[in-house]
């Protein structure tokens, strides 16, 4: 995801999408690259209006 212009890329594209568009994203606990995180920063901050983001990640705890 850390092309020049991604981010801005990713959210034009949504932004001429002719109907409603579902992004899911899974295991976003792994991202560490500041470029990817712009990006995920971008799409819940600026959401395209046709666009359903749904992020997924998992935690693990230490058992009691």
């Amino acid at each position: 995801m850390s092309e020049p212009g991604f981010s801005s890329a990713i959210v034009a594209a949504f932004d001429h999408v002719p109907v409603s568009a579902c992004l899911v994203l899974d295991n976003v606990h792994e991202l560490r690259d500041p470029d990817d995180l712009a990006t995920i920063d971008l799409l819940t901050r600026q959401p395209p209006d046709r666009l359903k983001l749904v992020l997924l990640g998992r935690l693990t705890t230490n058992p009691l």
